[in-house]
């Protein structure tokens, strides 16, 4: 849970930035839960592009991994099995 509150504060200090975003959902998810809160945030992840070239060790990264697609199906698919 402390690295979820460490990626909520890098997200409230660069809310543009998608790779940001995408590494907070990503430790959302693995905590599991809120899956509507994860839905919405891989759902800003995805919109517009996505790469193939991902680095996760380049601070300098731009685009999220294609990937979050998979992440944001995870969410969907758990919040549906809620129903």
């Amino acid at each position: 849970h402390e690295a979820s509150r460490v990626w909520a504060y890098a997200e409230k200090t660069h809310p543009h930035n998608r790779v940001v975003k995408f590494k907070r959902g990503v430790c959302m998810s693995e905590i599991g839960g809120h899956w509507e809160e994860v839905a919405a945030q891989f759902e800003q992840v995805t919109d517009p592009s996505l790469t193939l070239r991902y680095d996760p060790f380049n601070p300098n990264q731009k685009l999220p991994p294609v990937e979050a697609w998979l992440w944001l199906a995870e969410a969907h698919h758990r919040l549906s099995a809620q129903l």
